[in-house]
């Protein structure tokens, strides 16, 4: 066995000489044969080894003697040792699986732990029973082949040493070698379906149908890693193309790039995209049949809940996947009186509104409109002062110029394409009122520059880098 983990640690180049490897360690069998190991093999392999473990505090006493064992014996190995005790409580109100809770609290506590130690690796004690388990739980989920390639043998920090041994090698090993390990008494729940299929189907699969069934599921896995290998690094490269904008709690894609794809490189890039706002997100086929239906849809403006408090929005040609809005939605309210002559800083916008007055006399011919889409002229003595800068609210109208009648505000921002996002973001000049203008959209029919006009109202948005720079640039 000793053999077939150096193998493994070598084919796929899960340590470098002078490297830390952080062991996460319950207790139990795998994880402490992975232990022994790893302290068997660190000076050939020149690396050093550290020791973590998670208390999930869902077993009381029993868990807290787990706790106690492995820290005892990273004691007694000398090792560091860096340990957390979860809120079982707390975990089992999170709602939904108590099991998808407790690991991504731990997966979180375990890269704390490695950051802390400066440890570039973290192991953990998966087996090929293990991945033959993954397999055919996902199978029987639905998953495509990106979830048949099973648990891979290195994913980001995370390696598996023990990932091509199978558990009655592990077990071996543990009695010859004298390791000494904890048993977890909820590995036999079978309401888990884990351990139902550990101990109920697989044994009767392994009977009435294929004796060497887990080597095969193991193989099928192999088999899909290698074939998503090349799927990922073309979807990769549409997922590129596709990317607009890429923040902190949002990405934002090129719709017709996505749809202009195949539909198996467009399905990656969609996962992709959700685990760029949170790793830790799983999407299932219905949540990814269901993206796919937004992008490709014919409602140009949508959205969807995702799990893990994220959302997409499909926002005419672009689609938004980020963190879920309030419900409610819409902005705060926001309104300035604009300094007349001046400038004022519009906060939400980021930008300023500059206000000149320029005597008509000495200007000759009236101002040309729509050259700017970010400047509009006024006759001045024909509007009520003060003018405000405000948000959009419900149910304005404007009177477009050079258009008869009023039309709604909302009816504007759809026929010019402005995503949801940006609407509560617009500038909306008022004169008392009536609108005079929206920045970057429409002039509103009212105190048109003739002729006659003595003085003019120059309104010029400056530093427009932020929303309205996007609301300038719609088509």
């Amino acid at each position: 066995m000793l053999a077939t983990v150096k193998e493994t640690l070598r084919r796929h180049a899960m340590a470098a000489p002078g490297e830390l490897v952080l062991a996460a360690v319950s207790g139990g069998v795998d994880s402490m044969v992975m232990l022994h190991v790893l302290c068997s093999l660190c000076g050939e392999l020149g690396v050093r080894v550290a020791v973590c473990h998670v208390d999930h505090g869902l077993r009381g006493e029993r868990s807290r003697r787990d706790a106690a064992f492995v820290r005892e014996t990273a004691a007694r190995l000398g090792l560091p040792f860096r340990e957390t005790a979860l809120d079982g409580e707390a975990l089992k109100r999170e709602g939904g699986s108590v099991q998808a809770a407790a690991r991504k609290a731990r997966y979180a506590f375990f890269r704390e732990a490695a950051a802390e130690l400066g440890a570039g690796r973290i192991a953990t004690g998966h087996t090929a029973d293990d991945q033959a388990e993954t397999v055919l739980m996902r199978f029987l989920k639905g998953s495509g082949p990106r979830g048949l390639g099973g648990i891979p043998p290195v994913r980001g920090p995370f390696i598996r040493p023990l990932i091509e041994v199978g558990r009655d090698d592990v077990l071996a090993y543990a009695r010859a070698a004298g390791v000494e390990w904890v048993e977890d008494d909820s590995n036999r729940d079978t309401r888990y379906l884990r351990n139902r299929l550990r101990l109920e189907v697989v044994p009767w699969l392994e009977r009435r149908c294929n004796p060497a069934l887990r080597r095969a599921l193991v193989r099928t896995a192999r088999l899909l890693r290698c074939d998503e290998e090349f799927l990922g690094a073309a979807a990769a490269a549409l997922f590129s193309e596709a990317l607009i904008e890429r923040g902190g709690d949002a990405v934002v894609l090129d719709r017709a790039v996505i749809i202009g794809a195949h539909r198996s490189l467009s399905l990656r890039s969609l996962i992709s995209a959700v685990g760029l706002v949170d790793p830790d997100v799983t999407l299932c086929s219905a949540h990814l049949e269901a993206l796919a239906s937004l992008v490709a849809g014919p409602a140009p403006n949508a959205r969807l809940d995702l799990p893990g408090g994220l959302e997409a929005r499909r926002e005419y040609e672009r689609l938004v996947v980020g963190r879920r809005r309030p419900p409610g939605g819409g902005a705060a309210a926001r309104e300035i009186e604009l300094d007349v002559p001046g400038d004022t800083f519009i906060e939400w916008a980021r930008c300023a509104v500059e206000a000149g007055v320029v005597d008509a006399s000495l200007n000759g011919a009236p101002p040309v409109e729509g050259i700017d889409p970010l400047t509009a002229y006024f006759d001045l003595d024909a509007l009520r002062l003060p003018l405000v800068c405000r948000t959009r609210r419900s149910g304005d109208r404007l009177r477009p110029f050079g258009m008869e009648g009023r039309k709604k505000l909302k009816d504007l921002f759809m026929d010019r394409k402005v995503p949801g996002r940006l609407r509560d973001k617009a500038l909306v000049i008022a004169s008392a009122d009536e609108i005079i203008w929206v920045a970057g959209l429409a002039r509103s029919a009212a105190a048109p520059v003739t002729r006659a006009t003595e003085r003019i109202l120059r309104l010029t948005c400056r530093n427009a880098e932020g929303p309205l720079a996007e609301i300038k640039d719609l088509e």
